[in-house]
């Protein structure tokens, strides 16, 4: 599992904090040409 933390960034670029809301991100990965592991889709519930 990971834990992060986030500012949102409006189109005028105002930074909105919101350390109230939480999510639970679920993400797919594919690996790339290289080897590495890349995000490719996500989706997430806010709980």
């Amino acid at each position: 599992s990971i834990e992060v933390t986030w500012v949102w960034v409006n189109e005028a670029g105002d930074i909105i904090n919101n350390p109230t809301e939480r999510r639970l991100f679920f993400f797919n990965f594919e690996e790339g040409d290289d080897g590495e592991l890349l995000v490719s889709d996500y989706s997430y519930d806010t709980v």
